[in-house]
């Protein structure tokens, strides 16, 4: 800095000083800290008050260039050099291109005035002279009010001899105000020059700096050119600082950059290793107390790129920025030792993010987010204690590739989305209502902090917290007031406090405690202590050994969070004692098992309750000591090994079924209450069992009365005894009264015979005889009347045409594994069945197996009337449903023809071939108690009544967990004549699947659920068109068929109900997706359009038909996340239309391989998230980057290793370490070292290797690693005079998978070959020869954008060696050097992939050179022989593997190196001889550059015969 230092001073590069400030003392980390170093540097604060305003000098001509001095009355000055000076108001062209070299330099010196040109002076040398600038473009003065269109700016700067103190730039923005516009502003700037002795120099694209003085008036500044590209590069491996914009925010002034509109790109470059390269760089330059400001607007997209160096892409260091649009940040470098930064936000800088940002930082230490203190000396030390203001608004999503490190005192808000690609370290304060999903450190970013942590004192307190594979460790607070999950590879070590409503363990994932919270074993939990989840993850001690279960007691500490519970979603626990002892819980059950397993030893259930509604519990000893509840459902498993009453036990099942092995009621009470189903044996409830031939004539009585075992009217009790017979079951039923005894075993006769039907007069009420056919004989009438409940296998009439089930009683026939009719009428013609009463299809119990029926009869469901279908797959011909209640659980259930009157209810899955009636269906239930999700799957719907889709919200519950109606076609006509009700968690599908229509839901990103984005849901994939008297309402507030009011033919989307329209499934643009008579699309509703094309103009979604029919909310949110297609919305008079153009791949995925490919299928319209052509799918997927959570640079990254799948799976190389593998081992066995005595005859030789194999940084920024097993057998014979033939067959299997690649790919290797050898020793020379041949089949596996893109790649490869040796001994010892020359081609055949690939080949050489030594002596009877063999393996000839992918007739191409440079290998070996048989074994090491480490083991055998 200068002596004379004013507001002028950010010359003499002050940016150097300041950037070397704040970013150095960063460079060093350790222990998860950053340590700063202090850097010396002055800063004064200086008012514009205390300077003068400095003045313009006349230019004059100086070479190539004009010169003016800027000069101050004291007399200081700065010389600017400028092609163009503009200085007054009004719109100017602006098309510079010029080059500063040293002929400019020199004449720029030689003009009188000018002769410090170039000098440099520091701070306390006295001087007048400050700064030299060279710029396209010079802005000055307050009259300077522009406008320039399509502006271009090239500056060249050349080297300069002695390398002298200048400063190079585009446009230098003195004063004024300037807006840039048109279709392209680009400002570049390069350089050759190399950096000054004091390190002052550099080159920027754009800058708003001090002046020297003061800006007269604010210096505002607006980019709103379709396209603005900045940029700023430094060459030379001496060169210069660069930045693409810099803006002094201090100045008096308060100068502004607005990014007002388009796609703007600010690029730095640098090829030094130790200087900068800043794409945005707003600092702090004088100490000045102006506060700049940088603003991104909405709908504008900002990408700012920093490469080489001291990488940065955005700085803030004072004064405020602002994104409401796009933002994009890639800051890399591969320089050692330094400190790449994607955001940097130090000292009292204000930064806010508002719409979407991307970050990716790469480098030896790479953050892709910095929040900290710019920690340098300073005058005023208050200026340390500031703490930058960083915000991510309630709208922002923020994806941060790379490291992210807060430092202590400085606090971040989060409203928005975050994921962190990176280490993070905490050491202040993360705070806000938004959710943060941490994944790891990759690879690509360099290593940081090893792992995820939150400091001492430091506090995460966001909605919700989500852990990929990423070690995670928390000393501080953890606060998540909805729930972490823990995803995959997460581990999280709790060292200080945790408090979240709900801990989601994913499988994969685990949280640790510390010991001391896990009092013998159990973790004890207290009252209020959240949700623990367990779908597949653990909780576990930190010495996990001590881990034996929970106990789950509100005598512990009172967390204050959401009511304590254990639910199982996923995956299968083995505990050994889960004990409950809390009260009821308010909503669901202390335990709660939906899916996966939990085995338990023992379950000691001393109060509260638990519910098995999906997944399996099984316990070993379940001890009932206390008032207890347990509740099932037909989707879950309930077994107890022994049931254990104690006194004051008071245990009830109050639904579903459990199994009893043994039941000891002694002491306590057991209570089956109404719908409950208690399933154990007969010897253990009453005191006569049925015995194994089952021929027990009584129960006797019941072993417990009512005041330990109690049975509720309407509960059930199975049986699951072998075998039974009817006078027992009558008698088991005489002493239990009004409980349904099913028995599950065989039915026999008083001899134990088995007896496959009964008569109905022989069944008792409530009797289900699961595998019997009851026989009933028809009345006069021709009519059966089920005047009781009874069940069987099958049902059949005899001399009957109808079957009538009576009001109250219920007729179950469970159907079986062949399938058949479940009502049996013989040959009746015109049969029907009237159910008044209950139809139950299938039957449940534990042990049920899934059984098959048919009923061809007509049914009639009465008003009342009950239909359930259960553990089965059951089909009815004819149903007419007249106000029944239908429910399916698990199995399936499909009527071919269903008509429907009066008002119906269905839940569960129902799928219909054709619906037809007047009456109403509601497709779930919204009743708190009994409610459920329900599913109508409609082949063709020419139903003319209404359609209510409407289940009971549940907490968390998924898009999938809803309610939906599906329609494929509508009848007669073609039009809708039903009014379907979209309600709350619902959704109507038209023209595809539920599946698809997940799937598409997924793919926007949006939030489904009663609070979220979307609460109702229309997914169009087929043209449909409203009748008059029908409708179409997508509200998720109706939850009551009260709150529908009805309007003939209209169609509403009310707020946050959404529109998905499947563009690709629409046969013509021009025909509406949805047509009515009115359309109402209400405000804060959104719409959707999947699989989008380009090239389209005014094509139609909604259609009204009535004049004036169509509304449209002005803030419906409308988007689509295709990033080739350009997409608007508008309506057209009563049509709602939307246009669309292709954007060009090679810009948006800049540096994909395949972007012709990609731009071909776009042009062409074919692009389909969906296609059968995987190609199609793969890139239309790749476009909608976004749906699968993922930044474009991955994108681009997992498109390229798609199109190298072979490579990048590893099956080049599995085929060359194949082929490796087997000639070392053929020129091993004709190897002179280490053979210890000559061979004669034939000799019989086997080597058997295991080896791993890995090159992890191979193909750039990835690489490879297998392990492969197999053996070599050979035979040879000698021919006398030192020659020796042979041949010898390889083969083998292993695993290869690809390491650090965006792409995961594993491959399933085997291979097999056969070799020819021979060797010639003359005296101590041996030749050898070798021809080989290898073939190798890589089985990979890949999925990428939810498309499977693995396929079988096979390759061969040929190969021919030729290799000398000569055994020098030393005595007890041999030296061997040896050299060779190996040839392999290698043809790797065509596949399919993501893309049709062809052949490819390569013809590989390598040349090792080494030497052997082997040694030779006698022990115990062997003879042995150590070696020690060293080699270089240089390798030449192709090294690159060539992918040529084709779509049609357009061909791409990408390279992938395969092949090390020249490998370094050692092998330690020791052979062992007696008789004819040698044994050894050997151990081979191979390491090399691109990380290459190659450990193979050799066993061997060989017989001399």
């Amino acid at each position: 800095m200068h002596a004379k230092f004013d507001s002028s001073n950010w010359r003499s590069s002050a940016i150097t000083v300041a950037v070397a400030a704040a970013v150095a003392t960063f460079s060093n980390f350790s222990a998860g800290a950053v340590q700063a170093e202090m850097v010396q540097a002055e800063q004064y604060s200086v008012s514009a008050a205390d300077t003068e305003q400095a003045s313009l000098t006349d230019p004059v001509k100086a070479g190539n260039w004009l010169a003016a001095r800027n000069v101050q009355s004291d007399g200081d000055y700065d010389i600017n050099v400028f092609d163009r000076l503009i200085t007054e108001e009004g719109s100017f062209e602006l098309a510079v291109n010029k080059t500063f070299a040293q002929s400019d330099f020199d004449a720029i010196k030689a003009v009188k005035g000018f002769e410090e040109f170039g000098n440099y002076y520091a701070d306390d040398e006295p001087g007048l002279y400050q700064v030299g600038m060279v710029n396209g473009v010079l802005i000055n003065g307050a009259q300077a009010n522009v406008h320039f269109e399509n502006a271009s700016v090239v500056v060249t700067g050349g080297s300069l001899e002695g390398n002298p103190y200048v400063e190079l730039g585009g446009i230098y923005q003195r004063g004024g105000v300037a807006e840039y516009t048109g279709e392209s502003t680009s400002v570049k700037v390069s350089t050759t020059a190399e950096v000054d002795a004091d390190g002052e120099s550099y080159v920027y694209g754009y800058s708003i700096e001090n002046p020297l003085g003061y800006a007269e008036s604010q210096r505002r500044v607006t980019f709103a050119a379709n396209k603005t590209e900045i940029s700023a590069e430094s060459t030379s491996a001496n060169g210069l600082d660069a930045i693409a914009l810099s803006v002094s925010t201090d100045a008096t002034d308060n100068p502004t950059v607005d990014f007002a509109r388009g796609d703007s790109t600010l690029s730095a470059t640098t090829a030094a290793a130790d200087k900068y390269a800043i794409a945005l760089f707003m600092h702090n330059s004088d100490g000045n107390n102006g506060s700049g400001s940088v603003t991104l607007e909405e709908g504008a997209t900002l990408n700012l790129v920093a490469t080489g160096g001291v990488a940065r892409g955005l700085h803030v260091d004072h004064g405020s920025f602002t994104s409401n649009g796009t933002l994009d940040i890639r800051a890399e470098s591969d320089a050692e030792n330094t400190t790449v930064y994607g955001i940097f936000a130090a000292d009292d800088a204000s930064l806010t993010f508002n719409g979407e940002t991307r970050v990716f930082a790469q480098g030896n230490e790479a953050y892709a987010l910095f929040v900290g203190v710019n920690d340098f000396a300073d005058e005023d030390e208050s200026a340390q204690m500031q703490h930058p203001s960083v915000v991510f608004g309630e709208n922002s999503v923020t994806t941060l590739n790379g490291a992210v490190l807060v430092e202590a005192g400085n606090t971040v808000t989060l409203d928005g989305t975050m994921t962190v690609n990176g280490d993070f370290d905490l050491a202040g304060d993360l705070r806000g209502s938004g959710s943060l999903t941490l994944n790891g450190q990759k690879e690509e970013f360099g290593s940081v902090m090893e792992g995820a942590f939150v400091r001492e004192d430091a506090a995460l307190e966001l909605d919700s917290i989500t852990l990929g594979n990423v070690d995670f460790t928390n000393y501080g607070d953890v606060w998540a007031e909805d729930k972490v999950v823990l995803g995959d590879g997460a581990k999280f070590t709790n060292l200080g406090g945790v408090h979240a409503n709900r801990l989601v363990l994913q499988t994969g994932g685990t949280y640790y405690e510390e010991d001391k919270a896990f009092i013998n074993g159990l973790f004890f939990v207290g009252a209020n202590a959240g949700v623990v989840e367990y779908q597949g993850g653990h909780v576990l001690p930190v010495t996990e050994s001590l881990f034996k279960g929970y106990n789950l007691d509100e005598a512990g500490e009172d967390n204050e969070l959401v009511e304590t519970q254990l639910l199982f979603a996923a995956g299968d626990y083995d505990w050994e004692t889960l004990r409950i002892n809390m009260s009821e819980r308010t909503e669901g059950a202390r335990l709660e098992v939906r899916g996966g397993s939990l085995t338990l030893d023992t379950f000691d259930a001393v109060k509260g309750d638990a519910s098995v509604t999906g997944g399996e519990l099984h316990v070993g000893t379940l001890n009932a000591s206390g008032k207890f509840t347990m509740a099932g459902g037909e989707e879950g498993s309930l077994t107890v090994g022994t049931f254990q009453g104690a006194a004051g036990g008071d245990f009830t099942l109050a639904s579903g079924v459990m199994d009893v092995d043994n039941l000891d009621l002694a002491n306590g009470r057991l209570t089956i209450a109404e719908g409950a189903n208690l399933s154990s044996f007969s010897g253990e409830i009453f005191s006569t069992g049925l015995g194994e031939d089952g021929t027990a004539a009584s129960a006797g009585s019941v072993l417990y009365g009512e005041d330990h075992l109690f049975f509720a009217d309407g509960s059930t009790l199975t049986l699951r005894d072998a075998k039974y017979n009817i006078d027992y079951a009558n008698s088991a039923d005489d002493l239990l009264g009004n409980v349904e005894i099913v028995f599950k075993g065989e039915l026999v006769d008083n001899s134990g015979e088995a007896q496959d039907e009964i008569d109905y007069g022989d069944v008792e009420d409530g009797k289900i005889l699961a595998g019997m056919d009851i026989v009933a004989s028809a009345d006069e009438n021709g009519t059966v009347t089920v005047g009781k409940s009874v069940g069987g296998k099958t049902f059949v009439v005899k001399n009957g045409t109808s079957v009538a089930v009576n009001g109250e009683e219920k007729l179950t026939v469970v159907g079986s594994d062949e399938g058949g009719e479940l009502i049996d009428f013989g040959d009746a013609k015109n049969t029907m069945v009237t159910v008044n009463g209950g139809l139950a299809l299938g039957v449940v119990g534990e042990e049920s197996e899934a059984t098959k029926g048919t009923i061809s009869s007509d049914v009639t469901l009465a008003d009342g009337s009950t239909l359930t279908s259960t553990n089965g797959e059951f089909t009815l011909k004819n149903v007419a449903a007249e106000g029944a209640d239908i429910t399916v659980g698990s199995g399936s259930l499909k009527i071919e023809s269903f008509s429907v009157t009066n008002d119906n209810q269905l839940k569960g899955t129902l799928d219909a071939d054709l619906v037809t009636g007047d009456g109403t269906i509601r497709v779930g239930s919204a009743d708190e108690e009994t409610g459920g999700a329900g599913t109508l799957n409609v082949e063709t719907l020419e139903h003319t009544g209404i359609i209510f889709v409407d289940p009971a919200w549940v907490d968390d519950a998924e898009m999938k967990d809803g309610s939906f109606l599906t329609v494929q076609q509508l009848g007669e006509g073609g039009v809708l004549n039903a009014d379907v009700v979209v309600g709350q968690n619902s959704t109507f599908v038209f023209g595809a699947t539920k599946d698809a229509a997940v799937k598409a839901f997924a793919e926007t990103g949006l939030k489904y659920g009663e609070d979220a984005d979307v609460t109702a849901v229309l997914y169009v994939a087929k043209a449909i068109t409203v009748g008059e008297e029908g409708s179409i309402i997508v509200d998720g507030t109706l939850s009551d068929m009260n709150d529908f009011e009805r309007k003939a033919g209209n169609v509403t989307i009310a707020a946050n109900g959404l529109a998905m329209i499947d563009a690709a499934a629409l046969a013509d643009a021009k025909v509406a997706a949805v047509t009515a008579s009115t359309v109402d699309i209400q405000k804060d509703a959104q719409v959707r359009i999947a699989n989008l094309t380009g090239g389209l103009d005014n094509a139609v979604l909604f259609e009204a038909t009535d004049a004036n029919g169509l509304t449209v909310a002005d803030d419906i949110e409308f988007e689509s996340n295709d990033s080739m297609i350009n997409v608007s919305l508008k309506q057209d008079g009563n049509k709602l239309v939307y246009s669309t153009e292709t954007n060009k791949a090679s810009e948006v995925f800049a540096g994909f391989e395949g972007s012709d490919i990609l731009q071909a299928i776009y042009d062409a319209g074919l692009n389909n998230t969906h296609s059968s052509d995987r190609t199609v799918a793969f890139l239309s997927n790749m476009a909608a980057f976004e749906d699968h959570g993922m930044s474009k640079a991955d994108a681009i990254d997992i498109g390229n290793d798609a199109m190298a799948l072979a490579a990048i799976g590893g099956a080049y190389n599995v085929a060359l370490d194949a082929s490796g593998l087997m000639n070392r081992s053929i020129d091993r066995r004709m190897s002179v070292a280490g053979t210890m005595n000559a061979e004669e005859g034939v000799t019989f030789w086997a080597d058997v290797f295991a080896t791993r194999n890995e090159a992890e940084s191979l193909y750039g920024a990835s690489g490879y690693s297998a392990d492969l097993y197999g053996g070599v057998f050979g035979a040879d014979v000698a021919l006398g005079n030192g020659k020796r033939i042979g041949a010898a067959v390889t083969v083998g299997t292993g695993d290869a998978e690809s390491e650090g690649s965006a792409l995961k790919v594993d491959n399933d290797a085997d291979f097999v070959g056969v070799s020819l050898y021979g060797s010639h020793r003359l005296g101590d020379f041996n030749g050898k020869v070798d021809f080989g041949y290898m073939h190798t089949k890589s089985d990979l596996s890949a999925t990428a954008f939810s498309v499977k893109v693995g396929d079988e790649v096979a390759a061969d490869a040929w190969t021919v060696g030729i290799g000398a040796e000569y055994l020098f001994n030393m005595g007890s010892f041999d030296i061997v050097p040896h050299v060779g020359i190996r040839w392999t081609r290698l043809d790797v055949d065509g596949y399919t992939g993501a893309f049709k690939t062809e052949d490819d080949t390569m013809d590989v050489f390598t040349a090792p050179i080494g030497v052997a030594f082997a040694g030779s002596f006698n022990a115990g009877g062997w003879k042995l022989a150590p070696t020690l063999d060293l080699s270089i393996v240089p390798n030449f000839g192709d090294d690159e593997a060539t992918s040529t992918v084709r779509w049609n007739n357009i061909k791409d191409e990408v390279k992938t190196q395969v092949v090390d440079d020249a490998p370094f290998r050692a092998s330690l070996g020791l052979n062992a001889q007696t008789g004819d048989w040698t044994i050894g074994a050997a151990y081979d090491l191979g390491v090399g550059g691109d990380d290459r480490l190659d450990n193979m083991f050799t066993v061997k055998a060989r017989y001399q015969w």
